[in-house]
């Protein structure tokens, strides 16, 4: 049993393209792109559509896009890119019959011709194997302003394609809920989508050839590292400190929530996935502001324990968005902190294996700078109370599973 220490106090897409400019950027920027367009037989491809997209899009699944384009060519084939935020975007010329996908890098400040060369279309077929109770599930070409739905068995195709390499990413929508609470103190609660991305694959788009693809959700192991406790007689010499302080395999007890009036948190036990064992703690919040907050967290021991030897304090976490973990002291009557941010969509290797094993040391927490109570590593290390998982404004859940804690003398888990 973990002695428990209580806390007191502390969108879908709509596009906005337009014939001609840019949706939505008001930054006035001085780059130049001329461009002229030809068919495969080298005449110029006169009224051709022209379709210019950040080289991360992901058609059907983002809302509020910027730097969304559409165009046409004139009588002569040519038409000027203009006005572009800096970034990579992938520009693609659709005709009837042919089309061509060129990838362009935007600067500030630039003045550059290009000559797009279309030809005749390929198309591509896959599979999304993923669970079929979840199928169908949308599919889109990153780049491209292409989606199509699996059917019930998770086939799909893309008739008409310009050629190329790209990643194929299927995707499906969760429902999320975000309450607030309203002058008279009760919940007002609405619901919204969430894009989750289920898994992607690499592929060639040739011209007149269709290609077969298998987007695979596949969980991958995940390899638990192992520490070696000292061999030699205990008698002679003393065992490094390693403590398992929760593995969470007899679910969240001992562990709270607590957050702020605008904020919400849920906090249950749930089994790993994707390559992991066993039950892990599922947290699952709110929190629309900065100045909001929202933790799940537990109390160390029944009295303060002294990490300044600390070495480590390693544990897997998967999620969305960012989340912060914090070591808490009690000093004149509130609490004061020292934490770090982690942003776990960064971390995660792949959308197949999403667990990160994160190893905080000492000098990883952030310096003291009294925002949210943050006093800095040297102001706690001495007395810790608490141990607490922050979910950040962006985001909405995490799972935590096997903390464990390097060199605290001291610190014994009560069975």
């Amino acid at each position: 049993m973990r002695w428990v220490c209580c806390l007191v106090g502390l969108a879908l897409f709509a596009a906005c393209s337009k014939d001609s400019g840019v949706a939505g950027s008001t930054i006035e920027t001085e780059n130049t792109v001329a461009m002229d367009v030809l068919f495969a037989d080298g005449t110029p491809a006169a009224r051709t559509k022209v379709f210019v997209r950040p080289d991360d899009y992901l058609a059907g699944a983002k809302s509020d896009e910027e730097n969304l384009w559409n165009g046409e060519t004139d009588d002569n084939g040519r038409l000027e890119l203009k006005g572009f935020e800096a970034g990579s975007y992938v520009v693609e010329a659709r005709g009837e019959l042919e089309k061509a996908a060129y990838r362009l890098e935007f600067a500030d400040t630039m003045s550059t011709e290009i000559q797009v060369t279309m030809k005749a279309a390929g198309s591509l077929k896959g599979v999304v194997n993923y669970d079929k109770s979840r199928l169908p599930v949308k599919v889109s070409v990153v780049g491209l302003d292409y989606v199509v739905e699996t059917d019930s068995l998770g086939n799909f195709e893309f008739e008409s394609l310009p050629e190329g390499n790209f990643d194929v990413v299927a995707f499906e929508y969760a429902k999320l809920k975000h309450c607030v609470a309203g002058k008279d103190g009760e919940l007002e609660c609405s619901t919204y989508d969430r894009v989750l991305n289920i898994a992607s694959a690499p592929t060639v788009i040739k011209t007149k050839e269709s290609d077969n693809i298998v987007i695979a959700y596949i969980p991958q192991p995940v390899k638990k590292d192992t520490v070696e406790k000292d061999t030699l007689p205990a008698d002679t010499t003393p065992v490094y400190p390693h403590v398992m302080f929760e593995d969470f395999e007899d679910s969240t007890y001992g562990w709270y929530t607590a957050y702020s009036r605008y904020a919400t948190g849920k906090l249950s036990a749930d089994e790993a996935g994707f390559g992991r064992e066993g039950l892990v703690a599922h947290f699952e919040y709110s929190n629309d502001s900065l100045y909001n907050w929202v933790l799940m967290g537990t109390g160390i021991a029944e009295e303060a324990i002294d990490f300044s030897e600390m070495d480590s304090i390693v544990f897997y976490a998967r999620g969305n968005g960012d989340m912060m973990i914090s070591l808490d002291k009690y000093q004149d009557s509130v609490f004061i902190k020292t934490w770090n941010h982690y942003d776990l969509d960064s971390l995660a290797e792949s959308e197949e294996n999403p667990w990160v094993r994160i190893c905080v040391q000492p000098t990883d927490f952030f310096k003291a700078d009294s925002s949210g109570g943050n006093m800095g590593w040297d102001a706690v290390k001495d007395s810790i109370v608490s141990i607490n998982f922050f979910g950040g404004s962006r985001g909405s859940e995490f799972w935590i599973d096997d903390i464990e804690i390097f060199g605290v003398k001291g610190l014994l888990k009560e069975e």
